[in-house]
């Protein structure tokens, strides 16, 4: 075969392994900006899906004490406000523990604002093979507390046991939007114990299940093959509370302790169905349960078929409700001693 023949070859064997090489190392980098993106996205939304989670664990009760008619119907109208901690305003953007994503500036970390955090931006780029790209991390909706609606509707039904339904509807704080609605029974305990003589003292239990909703929308950040511009969790709590309380004539005082589980699922949105496709596939992988154990105390006043309630409940956040019931005072022939 001819020298000049095998200079052709060779070069053509050069050209196709730098075109493979070349391939390969794009899809290295895009790769890895969709795992420093899905990881940044978590830590951005998950402070704000924690704190609906957490106002989901309050204003299921106020009092442990259930009628033992049958049928009475109580409707609840309340205002539930969160604290939003500090520590769960920013968080750390750690070149050191990205693939591709860098800090642009000489510092290699920087704290960036949470969806509940302040409206500060940082800068960060990266790259796709020989193309650039940079952008800022989304801004939080840079308040103090977060507020909600919510109303209930209960129904006792036998051995003083009540079925609760909860919705609050969905509210807009700058860029972000959160609702939840849910299903709780409560029982109260004291009935099956002698030694509850004195009927001013009460325990029950409460079971709930609450499915909410926070997602939050941001300027588009360009990604050469699309963009995204928006992070949600659509999530599931399952709770247990211990409950108990003391009557005083009118007035009642009341504390829980309470156990919550929430599964939380993320998504991106944006444009660009490949690049949407390939992010939404990788945050799969980040959907997560997390445990929350959060004390309850508060104070009820009764009179006639209304009552006016506050509770405030604590742990990762707090949360304070202020409420008004009123019970229906339906007729029923079932009694139970």
């Amino acid at each position: 075969m001819p020298t000049s023949m095998f200079k052709k070859i060779a070069v053509g064997v050069c050209c196709f392994c730098s075109v493979v090489c070349e391939a390969q190392s794009i899809a290295q980098d895009f790769e890895d900006i969709v795992l420093d993106l899905t990881d940044l996205a978590e830590a951005y939304i998950s402070p704000a899906a924690e704190g609906v989670s957490h106002q989901t664990t309050n204003g299921w009760f106020s009092t442990a004490h259930i009628n033992n008619q049958p049928w009475q119907i109580t409707t609840s109208v309340q205002g539930n406000l969160l604290f939003i901690p500090n520590k769960r305003r920013t968080f750390l953007i750690d070149e050191n523990q990205l693939r591709n994503i860098k800090v642009i500036g000489p510092e290699t970390s920087a704290q960036a604002p949470t969806s509940i955090g302040g409206d500060n931006t940082i800068e960060l780029e990266g790259n796709i093979g020989e193309d650039q790209f940079s952008f800022d991390t989304p801004e939080g909706i840079n308040e103090n507390t977060l507020w909600q609606p919510q109303f209930q509707v209960g129904v006792t039904i036998p051995y003083k046991t009540e079925v609760i339904l909860r919705y609050a509807p969905r509210v807009s704080v700058s860029d972000a939007k959160y609702q939840s609605f849910g299903l709780g029974v409560h029982h109260n305990l004291s009935q099956w114990f002698n030694f509850f003589s004195d009927p001013s003292w009460s325990i029950s239990t409460l079971i709930y299940y609450s499915n909410f909703d926070v997602a939050t929308a941001f300027d588009d950040i360009d990604l050469v093959l699309g963009s995204m511009n928006a992070i949600e969790s659509d999530s599931n709590a399952f709770g247990f509370n211990l409950i108990g309380s003391k009557s005083f004539k009118h007035f009642t005082l009341f504390g829980a302790f309470n156990v919550t589980t929430s599964n939380y699922n993320y998504s991106i949105g944006g444009n660009g169905d490949e690049l949407l496709t390939i992010l939404n596939a990788a945050v799969e992988n980040i959907n997560d349960n997390q445990t929350i154990v959060a004390g309850n105390f508060g104070a009820r006043y009764e009179w006639d078929d209304f009552a006016m309630f506050s509770s405030l409940s604590f742990g990762e956040f707090q949360n304070l409700i202020v409420g008004i019931n009123y019970t229906f005072n339906t007729k029923s022939n079932f009694t139970l001693n």
